[in-house]
This record gives structure tokens, sequence and C-alpha cells, in this order.
């Protein structure tokens, strides 16, 4: 289990629960390390020191150094297995994945077990080894209860499976990278699920894709591109999403008498996102100029730092905390291609509607239309019994 995921293996099937009611599922054990938890192969104890060698000798950019060491006067079995990728420092995949980066992974064996006691990842970078991955504590033989393999899954779960044949499986079958992905945006600017489902691997289409994709404006489909470490193409892409109405919470209730975000809410006042401020808001340097700003001067403020990246003048208005959140995503973003100009563009857009005070006046209420573009890359794929291009990611 990790954050938004469930892997369960009973035995007789394997699920992967992501979020609350998105699920793929197979009607038989998998071995372990299936789907994405590739840290599952830990688990294969018994196999893991051997394996580990076994890769290092078939694979020639791999080294395996193995030694004893003396650890709170017990002897200990270190393995450190190097890997180095065959991803060009240029290519798109290069460091997105840990099996697409320069890495190192040591191994502490018990050497009269020979069981696994800790585990360290780093992934190699241009001026340091950053430890990404570390396992402390590792428990053996303990007693499991049987509810632990059983999932109270939702009743409007949405499965993913492979594509099956369509009864004019050839048209799809013929399409280009490029007009695939057209096809696909098109079918979700008309709001046309039947045909969306075409180019995606899932049961059915929720209402949260719905709300996210539906009625959204093509601004441009780039030139496909492919990369060394995945099977499909990646196809650029530029949208404009269907408008907004949101409504922003502020107070000035706080030692600092101004006005600063305390959350979101949708377009009938239902919390949609808190902005939690665990220390007040601070005195700042000028404080009077900002406390002489009307609720609405503040949200327009704020997201005109936001479109700006201005992160400390969007300090003044939101948490540290949830800003320092936002940073890292962008700081994330940009690993995986995406250009600062790109992200300035990706912001929400807020177009002040009206205020309001909340019926006790303890908050005020901005109602905006926001709108928003993102612009990234689409990453298709054919390989599937129905030999058709669907969507497997980058939305």
């Amino acid at each position: 289990e990790k954050p938004k995921r469930i892997l369960l293996m009973n035995g007789q099937s394997t699920i992967m629960l992501m979020g609350t009611n998105h699920g793929v599922r197979e009607d038989k054990p998998y071995p372990l390390g299936c789907f994405d938890s590739w840290f599952g192969r830990l688990l294969n104890v018994q196999e893991l020191l051997d394996s580990e060698l076994q890769i290092a000798k078939k694979n020639p950019d791999s080294e395996a150094a193995l030694h004893h060491e003396t650890i709170d006067g017990r002897d200990k079995i270190i393995l450190e297995a190097e890997s180095i990728t065959d991803i060009p420092e240029n290519d798109y995949m290069r460091n997105k994945f840990i099996f697409d980066s320069d890495h190192l992974k040591v191994y502490q064996f018990d050497s009269e077990t020979k069981l696994l006691e800790s585990f360290k990842l780093y992934v190699h970078t241009d001026n340091n080894d950053v430890l990404i991955f570390e396992i402390t504590d590792i428990e053996y033989n303990t007693e499991i209860a049987d509810n632990i393999f059983k999932l109270d899954l939702p009743e409007n779960m949405t499965w993913y499976e492979e594509p099956k044949i369509l009864p004019d499986n050839e048209k799809y079958q013929s399409m280009t990278p490029k007009e695939t992905a057209k096809a696909f945006f098109e079918a979700c600017s008309k709001e046309d699920w039947n045909e969306v489902l075409k180019f995606w691997s899932a049961t059915t289409v929720d209402e949260r894709f719905k709300s996210y994709l539906g009625g959204i404006e093509i601004i441009s489909i780039g030139e496909p591109f492919q990369s060394k470490g995945y099977g499909g193409w990646f196809v650029p892409y530029e949208i404009k999403f269907k408008p907004q109405e949101i409504n922003v919470r502020l107070s000035n209730v706080n030692p600092a008498g101004r006005y600063v975000i305390t959350g979101e809410c949708n377009g009938q006042l239902q919390n949609c996102d808190d902005a939690n401020w665990s220390n007040t808001p601070e005195i700042l340097a000028n404080n009077s100029a900002y406390m002489k700003m009307s609720p609405e001067e503040v949200v327009s403020a704020y997201y005109t730092a936001l479109s700006k990246l201005d992160w400390d003048e969007m300090r003044k208005f939101m948490p540290s905390g949830e800003i320092d959140k936002m940073k890292t995503q962008c700081e994330a973003a940009t690993k995986y291609g995406i250009s600062t100009e790109n992200l300035r563009k990706m912001m929400p857009k807020m177009d002040i509607i009206k205020g309001s005070w909340s019926p006790d006046k303890s908050v005020y209420f901005v109602t905006c239309r926001q709108t928003r573009i993102k612009a990234f890359n689409l990453a298709i794929r054919n390989d599937n019994p129905a030999k058709r291009w669907v969507v497997d990611g980058g939305i």
C-alpha cells in the first residue's frame, strides 16, 4: 500500500485500486513486482541475492560488488548493484523513472539467514547521489489476518482493461499517432464519451473525467516523437479547459489584519480545497498597504503572482506550506520536459465576477470564472490485442 494505491494479491487474483474507484484486475495471481509496484520484487527475499547477481552478470552495463561487514557484532553481507541505463542523456524518458536512470541499490543481508535487513536506492545526478528510497525495518513470519486480503470496493468502480476489437477496428488501427491524439481530444470536446472509450482503456468514463476534459478547446497538436524508454509515441498538445466558476474564500481575522485566502469552493459554495494556515499570516514590512486591499484585489494579486510563478509574492496571500507544494510540483513538471514558459501559461486565469459575505459575515467569497490551458505530451501505444492506438498517459 502507498498513497492512492493499494495492490492486493490473494493467491487467486490481483487487484490494484487507484484513488477511490479506479482499478485494474487480473484473474490470476501475478508474480511479485506486478503492475507499477517495482518494490514488490523485494518481497521475494529467498531469491533476491541470487537474482541481483544474475542481473549483473547478464548486463554488461551493470556491476555488482559483494562483501562482508561486521555490524553490531554480527556478520552481514552487503551487496551493491550498480545499474547504468541505456536511455540516452537527451532522451525524453531519461530519469523519469528509477530504471530509466543511473542508480545504485545497496542491500544488507544477515549472513546466517540470508534474509534482507535493509535496502537503499540512490539515483546518480550530475552533482551527487540522491537517496530516494530506503527500507529501515523488515518484519518476518508475522501473523497476518485474513481480512487484510479483502478489499471493499465501491459500486461505481471504473476498471481498466485491454482494449477490445471494435466492429470498425481497422479504422482506428490505420490512424497515425497524431490523428489518434486529435480524434481523442475532439471526442472530449464534443463530450462524445462512447467515442472517447475507443481511445481509452477503461470500461466507463467517470464523472471526474467528464468534468476535467469535457468541452475542451484544442489549441494545437504537435508532431509525434518517440523515446527509447517507451514502446509507443508521445504527441505534444495544447488544450484549453472549459471555464469553471469557483469561489475563493478569504478572511482578515488574523493579527496582520489583512485579507488572505483560506480556501476554494465550487459554484454551490461546497468546499473543494482548504488553505491550511498552520501559522498566522505574518505582519509584512509594508503591511498597511496590504491591509487596504479589498478581497477582490487580493484574489487578483495572488493569481497575477501565480501566473509569474512569483512564490514570494504568493506567500503574502496563501500559507507557505501550500506554496511549497506548488513549487515542488512545478519543479517536478520541468523534469518531465515542461518549460517554465509553458508552466506560466498553464496557470489558471481568473476573471472576477462578484464578491459577497457569508450569511454570518465570518468569511468573504470572491466568485471567479476560471480558465486554464494545458500543454504536455500525450502518451499513446498500440501493443494490445486490438492493435489500435489508445491513450496511455499524459493527460
